[in-house]
Protein backbone atom coordinates (compact mmCIF):
# COMPACT_ATOMS: atom_id res chain seq x y z
CA UNK A 1 0.00 0.00 0.00
CA UNK A 2 0.79 3.23 -0.89
CA UNK A 3 2.49 5.93 1.88
CA UNK A 4 0.85 9.10 2.29
CA UNK A 5 3.46 12.06 0.47
CA UNK A 6 5.25 11.45 -2.60
CA UNK A 7 7.60 9.37 -4.17
CA UNK A 8 9.51 8.05 -7.69
CA UNK A 9 9.07 4.46 -8.11
CA UNK A 10 11.19 3.76 -10.32
CA UNK A 11 14.02 4.64 -13.48
CA UNK A 12 11.53 4.48 -15.88
CA UNK A 13 9.70 7.38 -13.67
CA UNK A 14 12.18 9.60 -12.96
CA UNK A 15 13.66 9.60 -16.51
CA UNK A 16 10.55 11.70 -17.11
CA UNK A 17 12.19 14.18 -15.30
CA UNK A 18 15.29 14.36 -16.99
CA UNK A 19 16.07 16.95 -20.25
CA UNK A 20 15.49 13.93 -22.59
CA UNK A 21 11.64 14.16 -22.16
CA UNK A 22 11.73 18.05 -23.44
CA UNK A 23 9.73 18.40 -26.41
CA UNK A 24 11.54 19.15 -29.96
CA UNK A 25 10.47 22.06 -32.27
CA UNK A 26 8.99 19.58 -34.34
CA UNK A 27 7.59 17.55 -31.75
CA UNK A 28 6.06 20.92 -30.56
CA UNK A 29 4.48 21.80 -34.37
CA UNK A 30 3.45 17.97 -34.26
CA UNK A 31 1.24 18.12 -31.10
CA UNK A 32 0.01 21.96 -32.14
CA UNK A 33 -1.45 19.94 -35.02
CA UNK A 34 -3.05 17.25 -33.49
CA UNK A 35 -0.65 14.63 -34.62
CA UNK A 36 1.17 11.93 -33.09
CA UNK A 37 -0.32 12.82 -29.46
CA UNK A 38 -0.16 9.98 -26.92
CA UNK A 39 -3.11 8.41 -25.49
CA UNK A 40 -3.72 7.22 -22.21
CA UNK A 41 -6.20 4.83 -20.57
CA UNK A 42 -7.09 2.95 -17.83
CA UNK A 43 -4.83 -0.47 -17.51
CA UNK A 44 -6.36 -3.52 -17.64
CA UNK A 45 -5.21 -7.21 -18.09
CA UNK A 46 -8.66 -9.34 -17.64
CA UNK A 47 -9.70 -9.34 -14.33
CA UNK A 48 -6.10 -9.31 -11.74
CA UNK A 49 -6.38 -6.97 -9.02
CA UNK A 50 -3.06 -7.24 -7.25
CA UNK A 51 -0.05 -5.37 -7.97
CA UNK A 52 2.07 -8.88 -9.18
CA UNK A 53 -1.03 -9.32 -11.76
CA UNK A 54 0.15 -6.22 -13.33
CA UNK A 55 3.66 -6.72 -13.11
CA UNK A 56 3.62 -9.73 -14.69
CA UNK A 57 1.22 -7.86 -18.04
CA UNK A 58 4.60 -5.67 -18.02
CA UNK A 59 3.74 -2.63 -15.78
CA UNK A 60 6.17 -1.25 -13.89
CA UNK A 61 5.67 0.94 -10.09
CA UNK A 62 5.64 4.49 -11.17
CA UNK A 63 5.17 6.25 -7.90
CA UNK A 64 3.42 6.67 -4.74
CA UNK A 65 1.18 9.64 -4.18
CA UNK A 66 -0.88 10.78 -1.50
CA UNK A 67 -2.38 7.39 -0.60
CA UNK A 68 -2.25 6.13 -4.17
CA UNK A 69 0.36 3.59 -5.89
CA UNK A 70 1.17 4.43 -9.60
CA UNK A 71 1.60 1.75 -11.49
CA UNK A 72 2.53 1.93 -15.94
CA UNK A 73 2.80 0.74 -18.75
CA UNK A 74 3.90 2.37 -22.43
CA UNK A 75 4.21 1.14 -25.92
CA UNK A 76 5.80 4.03 -27.72
CA UNK A 77 5.11 2.20 -30.88
CA UNK A 78 1.81 2.29 -30.96
CA UNK A 79 1.27 6.18 -28.98
CA UNK A 80 -0.42 4.15 -26.03
CA UNK A 81 0.37 4.38 -22.12
CA UNK A 82 -1.37 2.69 -19.83
CA UNK A 83 -2.10 3.57 -15.75
CA UNK A 84 -3.38 1.51 -13.01
CA UNK A 85 -3.87 2.82 -9.61
CA UNK A 86 -4.10 1.03 -6.19
CA UNK A 87 -5.27 2.25 -3.42
CA UNK A 88 -5.68 0.19 0.06
CA UNK A 89 -3.97 -2.50 -2.19
CA UNK A 90 -6.64 -3.18 -4.76
CA UNK A 91 -6.98 -1.46 -8.83
CA UNK A 92 -9.07 1.76 -8.78
CA UNK A 93 -11.25 1.09 -11.93
CA UNK A 94 -12.33 3.91 -13.91
CA UNK A 95 -16.09 3.95 -12.75
CA UNK A 96 -14.68 4.65 -8.81
CA UNK A 97 -12.57 7.32 -10.47
CA UNK A 98 -15.25 9.29 -11.82
CA UNK A 99 -17.30 8.93 -8.58
CA UNK A 100 -14.79 10.24 -6.60
CA UNK A 101 -14.02 13.18 -9.12
CA UNK A 102 -17.72 14.03 -8.72
CA UNK A 103 -19.48 16.12 -11.40
CA UNK A 104 -17.53 18.07 -13.71
CA UNK A 105 -17.45 18.88 -17.77
CA UNK A 106 -13.75 18.37 -17.78
CA UNK A 107 -14.00 15.03 -17.02
CA UNK A 108 -15.90 13.88 -20.14
CA UNK A 109 -15.45 9.82 -20.78
CA UNK A 110 -12.43 10.61 -23.24
CA UNK A 111 -10.41 12.65 -20.41
CA UNK A 112 -9.22 9.73 -18.87
CA UNK A 113 -5.65 11.85 -17.88
CA UNK A 114 -7.31 15.10 -16.30
CA UNK A 115 -9.27 12.63 -14.45
CA UNK A 116 -6.59 10.46 -12.81
CA UNK A 117 -4.41 14.02 -12.76
CA UNK A 118 -7.46 15.42 -10.63
CA UNK A 119 -7.71 12.32 -8.17
CA UNK A 120 -3.85 12.28 -7.45
CA UNK A 121 -4.08 15.95 -6.82
CA UNK A 122 -6.75 15.92 -4.44
CA UNK A 123 -5.42 13.38 -2.71
CA UNK A 124 -2.56 14.59 -1.95
CA UNK A 125 -3.66 17.89 -0.70
CA UNK A 126 -6.84 16.84 1.23
CA UNK A 127 -4.70 15.47 4.93
CA UNK A 128 -2.23 18.27 5.42
CA UNK A 129 -3.63 20.82 2.67
CA UNK A 130 -0.36 21.32 1.11
CA UNK A 131 1.59 19.45 -1.81
CA UNK A 132 5.21 19.15 -0.92
CA UNK A 133 8.28 19.01 -3.40
CA UNK A 134 8.03 15.15 -3.33
CA UNK A 135 4.44 14.84 -4.67
CA UNK A 136 5.25 17.76 -6.95
CA UNK A 137 7.97 15.98 -8.27
CA UNK A 138 6.39 12.52 -9.00
CA UNK A 139 3.35 14.79 -10.28
CA UNK A 140 5.11 16.55 -13.32
CA UNK A 141 6.58 13.00 -14.34
CA UNK A 142 3.13 11.76 -14.52
CA UNK A 143 1.97 14.61 -16.65
CA UNK A 144 4.65 14.04 -18.85
CA UNK A 145 4.26 10.59 -18.93
CA UNK A 146 0.58 11.45 -19.90
CA UNK A 147 1.79 13.57 -22.16
CA UNK A 148 -0.72 16.67 -20.86
CA UNK A 149 -1.02 19.83 -22.60
CA UNK A 150 -0.23 22.89 -20.44
CA UNK A 151 -3.46 24.36 -20.62
CA UNK A 152 -5.57 20.78 -19.65
CA UNK A 153 -2.98 20.64 -16.62
CA UNK A 154 -3.78 24.19 -16.23
CA UNK A 155 -7.67 23.31 -16.16
CA UNK A 156 -6.97 20.36 -13.50
CA UNK A 157 -4.91 22.73 -11.34
CA UNK A 158 -7.60 25.40 -11.00
CA UNK A 159 -10.06 22.34 -9.83
CA UNK A 160 -8.21 21.06 -7.60
CA UNK A 161 -7.22 24.70 -6.08
CA UNK A 162 -11.27 24.87 -5.83
CA UNK A 163 -11.73 21.56 -4.04
CA UNK A 164 -8.93 22.93 -1.37
CA UNK A 165 -11.27 25.90 -0.85
CA UNK A 166 -14.25 24.14 -0.24
CA UNK A 167 -12.53 21.89 2.27
CA UNK A 168 -10.91 25.16 4.10
CA UNK A 169 -14.47 26.66 4.11
CA UNK A 170 -16.56 24.05 5.34
CA UNK A 171 -17.09 25.94 8.51
CA UNK A 172 -17.70 29.53 6.43
CA UNK A 173 -14.43 30.70 7.84
CA UNK A 174 -10.73 30.78 6.91
CA UNK A 175 -8.02 31.33 9.59
CA UNK A 176 -4.15 32.23 8.94
CA UNK A 177 -3.04 29.23 8.21
CA UNK A 178 -5.42 27.56 6.03
CA UNK A 179 -5.26 31.26 4.00
CA UNK A 180 -1.28 30.67 4.25
CA UNK A 181 -2.39 26.81 2.78
CA UNK A 182 -4.08 28.37 -0.24
CA UNK A 183 -1.20 31.12 -0.87
CA UNK A 184 1.03 28.41 -1.30
CA UNK A 185 -0.99 26.29 -3.15
CA UNK A 186 -1.51 29.16 -5.63
CA UNK A 187 2.33 29.75 -5.85
CA UNK A 188 3.16 25.99 -6.39
CA UNK A 189 -0.01 25.76 -9.67
CA UNK A 190 1.48 29.23 -10.42
CA UNK A 191 -1.85 30.54 -10.92
CA UNK A 192 -2.67 33.83 -12.32
CA UNK A 193 -3.98 36.21 -10.43
CA UNK A 194 -6.86 36.71 -11.96
CA UNK A 195 -8.16 33.32 -11.91
CA UNK A 196 -7.33 33.21 -8.03
CA UNK A 197 -10.18 36.24 -7.62
CA UNK A 198 -12.58 34.15 -9.79
CA UNK A 199 -12.30 30.74 -7.90
CA UNK A 200 -12.58 32.67 -4.91
CA UNK A 201 -15.68 34.72 -5.93
CA UNK A 202 -17.04 31.43 -7.32
CA UNK A 203 -16.56 29.87 -4.17
CA UNK A 204 -17.85 32.58 -1.75
CA UNK A 205 -20.91 33.00 -4.43
CA UNK A 206 -22.11 28.81 -3.52
CA UNK A 207 -21.24 30.03 0.28
CA UNK A 208 -23.78 32.83 0.36
CA UNK A 209 -26.33 31.01 -1.28
CA UNK A 210 -26.02 27.80 1.08
CA UNK A 211 -26.79 30.51 3.99
CA UNK A 212 -29.53 31.83 1.83
CA UNK A 213 -31.21 28.64 2.03
CA UNK A 214 -30.86 28.62 6.05
CA UNK A 215 -34.37 28.89 8.05
CA UNK A 216 -32.72 31.15 11.23
CA UNK A 217 -29.86 32.80 9.20
CA UNK A 218 -29.04 35.26 11.78
CA UNK A 219 -26.94 38.44 12.14
CA UNK A 220 -24.09 36.77 13.14
CA UNK A 221 -24.09 34.66 9.70
CA UNK A 222 -24.14 38.18 7.93
CA UNK A 223 -20.81 39.23 10.01
CA UNK A 224 -19.00 35.46 9.19
CA UNK A 225 -19.64 36.13 5.83
CA UNK A 226 -18.22 39.57 5.57
CA UNK A 227 -15.38 38.45 7.31
CA UNK A 228 -14.75 35.03 5.13
CA UNK A 229 -14.99 38.02 1.90
CA UNK A 230 -12.32 40.02 3.80
CA UNK A 231 -10.31 36.88 3.94
CA UNK A 232 -10.66 35.82 0.53
CA UNK A 233 -9.39 39.50 -0.17
CA UNK A 234 -12.70 40.17 -2.49
CA UNK A 235 -13.11 43.50 -3.98
CA UNK A 236 -16.39 45.19 -2.20
CA UNK A 237 -17.64 45.93 -5.33
CA UNK A 238 -17.30 42.28 -7.03
CA UNK A 239 -19.48 41.21 -3.39
CA UNK A 240 -21.70 43.98 -2.69
CA UNK A 241 -24.92 42.36 -4.20
CA UNK A 242 -24.53 39.36 -2.86
CA UNK A 243 -24.05 40.79 0.97
CA UNK A 244 -27.21 42.53 0.06
CA UNK A 245 -28.53 39.84 -0.29
CA UNK A 246 -28.04 37.96 2.72
CA UNK A 247 -28.88 41.33 4.50
CA UNK A 248 -32.66 41.04 3.17
CA UNK A 249 -32.84 37.79 4.32
CA UNK A 250 -31.84 38.64 7.88
CA UNK A 251 -33.85 41.97 7.70
CA UNK A 252 -37.14 39.29 6.62
CA UNK A 253 -36.11 36.69 9.60
CA UNK A 254 -35.86 39.80 11.76
CA UNK A 255 -39.75 41.06 11.13
CA UNK A 256 -41.08 37.74 10.72
CA UNK A 257 -39.42 37.41 14.49
CA UNK A 258 -41.38 40.19 15.67
CA UNK A 259 -37.54 41.52 16.03
CA UNK A 260 -38.49 44.85 14.08
CA UNK A 261 -35.85 47.60 13.75
CA UNK A 262 -37.20 51.01 14.88
CA UNK A 263 -35.72 54.44 13.66
CA UNK A 264 -34.91 56.58 16.84
CA UNK A 265 -35.30 59.96 14.69
CA UNK A 266 -37.82 59.69 11.88
CA UNK A 267 -38.33 62.45 9.59
CA UNK A 268 -42.30 62.57 10.47
CA UNK A 269 -44.10 63.86 13.50
CA UNK A 270 -45.37 60.64 15.21
CA UNK A 271 -48.82 59.83 17.04
CA UNK A 272 -49.23 58.30 20.11
CA UNK A 273 -47.97 54.90 20.75
CA UNK A 274 -46.35 55.15 17.21
CA UNK A 275 -43.41 53.61 15.93
CA UNK A 276 -41.25 54.15 13.02
CA UNK A 277 -39.60 51.39 11.71
CA UNK A 278 -38.58 51.94 7.64
CA UNK A 279 -37.65 55.04 5.73
CA UNK A 280 -36.60 55.63 2.32
CA UNK A 281 -36.45 58.84 -0.20
CA UNK A 282 -39.40 58.28 -2.63
CA UNK A 283 -40.43 58.96 -5.57
CA UNK A 284 -44.71 58.43 -6.51
CA UNK A 285 -46.10 57.78 -9.72
CA UNK A 286 -49.22 56.36 -10.86
CA UNK A 287 -51.00 54.92 -13.99
CA UNK A 288 -53.82 56.49 -15.05
CA UNK A 289 -56.31 55.94 -18.36
CA UNK A 290 -56.18 59.15 -20.80
CA UNK A 291 -59.75 59.67 -23.05
CA UNK A 292 -58.91 61.13 -26.43
CA UNK A 293 -61.95 61.90 -28.41
CA UNK A 294 -61.87 63.10 -32.31
CA UNK A 295 -65.12 63.93 -34.34
CA UNK A 296 -65.81 62.14 -37.61
CA UNK A 297 -67.52 64.22 -40.20
CA UNK A 298 -69.87 62.87 -42.99
CA UNK A 299 -71.38 64.54 -45.97
CA UNK A 300 -70.84 67.67 -47.83
CA UNK A 301 -68.13 70.32 -46.76
CA UNK A 302 -68.16 74.28 -47.96
CA UNK A 303 -66.17 76.73 -47.16
CA UNK A 304 -67.38 80.84 -46.75
CA UNK A 305 -64.05 82.62 -46.65
CA UNK A 306 -61.74 81.20 -44.32
CA UNK A 307 -64.44 79.29 -41.91
CA UNK A 308 -65.21 75.60 -42.96
CA UNK A 309 -68.36 74.17 -42.86
CA UNK A 310 -70.02 70.65 -42.95
CA UNK A 311 -73.09 69.42 -44.29
CA UNK A 312 -74.32 66.18 -42.86
CA UNK A 313 -73.68 64.10 -39.74
CA UNK A 314 -70.87 63.47 -37.37
CA UNK A 315 -70.26 61.06 -35.10
CA UNK A 316 -67.53 61.23 -32.14
CA UNK A 317 -64.29 58.59 -31.74
CA UNK A 318 -62.72 57.99 -28.07
CA UNK A 319 -59.82 55.87 -27.62
CA UNK A 320 -57.85 55.30 -24.24
CA UNK A 321 -54.22 54.48 -23.98
CA UNK A 322 -52.49 54.18 -20.39
CA UNK A 323 -50.04 56.60 -19.21
CA UNK A 324 -47.77 56.59 -16.64
CA UNK A 325 -47.64 60.12 -14.59
CA UNK A 326 -45.22 61.79 -11.84
CA UNK A 327 -47.31 62.17 -8.74
CA UNK A 328 -44.36 63.97 -6.69
CA UNK A 329 -41.44 62.62 -4.72
CA UNK A 330 -40.50 63.12 -0.63
CA UNK A 331 -40.41 60.61 2.46
CA UNK A 332 -41.78 57.72 2.57
CA UNK A 333 -42.02 56.05 6.12
CA UNK A 334 -43.39 52.57 7.46
CA UNK A 335 -44.97 53.06 11.09
CA UNK A 336 -46.54 49.97 13.26
CA UNK A 337 -50.58 51.57 12.15
CA UNK A 338 -49.84 53.91 8.63
CA UNK A 339 -47.53 54.48 5.52
CA UNK A 340 -46.70 58.03 5.52
CA UNK A 341 -45.91 59.84 2.17
CA UNK A 342 -44.79 63.14 2.78
CA UNK A 343 -42.88 66.13 0.53
CA UNK A 344 -42.85 68.15 -2.67
CA UNK A 345 -47.40 67.61 -4.12
CA UNK A 346 -47.28 64.28 -1.75
CA UNK A 347 -48.76 64.41 1.63
CA UNK A 348 -50.71 61.51 2.78
CA UNK A 349 -50.97 58.27 4.90
CA UNK A 350 -52.57 55.06 4.22
CA UNK A 351 -53.55 53.02 7.48
CA UNK A 352 -52.15 49.41 7.44
CA UNK A 353 -55.81 48.37 7.84
CA UNK A 354 -57.21 50.09 4.65
CA UNK A 355 -53.93 47.61 2.48
CA UNK A 356 -55.49 44.88 0.69
CA UNK A 357 -52.62 44.16 -1.78
CA UNK A 358 -49.04 44.61 -2.59
CA UNK A 359 -46.59 44.62 -5.68
CA UNK A 360 -43.07 44.30 -5.41
CA UNK A 361 -40.78 45.44 -8.47
CA UNK A 362 -37.10 45.82 -8.29
CA UNK A 363 -37.20 49.25 -7.59
CA UNK A 364 -40.84 50.06 -6.22
CA UNK A 365 -43.18 48.73 -4.55
CA UNK A 366 -46.82 49.15 -5.79
CA UNK A 367 -49.82 49.42 -2.89
CA UNK A 368 -53.43 48.56 -3.35
CA UNK A 369 -55.59 50.31 -0.73
CA UNK A 370 -58.86 51.82 -0.07
CA UNK A 371 -59.34 55.32 -1.30
CA UNK A 372 -57.97 57.30 -3.84
CA UNK A 373 -54.83 57.03 -3.48
CA UNK A 374 -54.78 53.05 -4.13
CA UNK A 375 -52.76 51.53 -6.69
CA UNK A 376 -49.67 53.95 -6.87
CA UNK A 377 -46.43 52.83 -7.31
CA UNK A 378 -43.56 53.87 -4.64
CA UNK A 379 -40.19 54.20 -5.91
CA UNK A 380 -37.82 53.70 -2.85
CA UNK A 381 -34.68 52.27 -1.53
CA UNK A 382 -34.52 48.52 -0.77
CA UNK A 383 -38.06 47.82 -1.97
CA UNK A 384 -37.90 44.31 -0.55
CA UNK A 385 -37.41 45.38 3.01
CA UNK A 386 -40.29 48.01 2.37
CA UNK A 387 -42.82 44.63 0.97
CA UNK A 388 -41.45 42.31 4.10
CA UNK A 389 -42.11 45.25 6.76
CA UNK A 390 -45.55 45.84 5.68
CA UNK A 391 -46.73 42.13 5.45
CA UNK A 392 -44.75 41.93 8.81
CA UNK A 393 -46.45 44.49 10.45
CA UNK A 394 -50.26 43.99 8.85
CA UNK A 395 -50.36 40.14 9.75
CA UNK A 396 -49.21 41.84 13.60
CA UNK A 397 -52.09 44.41 13.25
CA UNK A 398 -54.56 41.66 12.15
CA UNK A 399 -54.08 38.87 14.91
CA UNK A 400 -53.74 42.04 17.22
Amino acid sequence: MASAGGKLLSDYARSFLGPEHKKSFWENIKASLGLGQLEASQGAIGGGNTEEDYSNSGFVPFADIGDFRVLARADDSQNLRELVLFYDESSFDLYSLKAAAGENDLFNPGNFKSLVLYILYVNAITEDHRLDPQEQQAMIALVRFLDLKPAEVLAVQKLTYAFMTSILLGDYTIDKDEKVALENLAQKFDLDPTDILTLHLNKFIIQVRDLLEKENLSGEDLDAAVQLAEDLSLPPQEIRQHLLLLEDKVFENCCNTGNLPEISDPPIMLKKGEKAHFTSPVKVIEQKTEAKTRRYYAGTRLKLGKLPIYLGSSSPSTSYREVIRDVGEGVFVITNKRIVCIGTKINYSIPLERINDLSMFSNALQIHNEGRFGGRFYLVDRPQRAFVMINALSKKKNKG
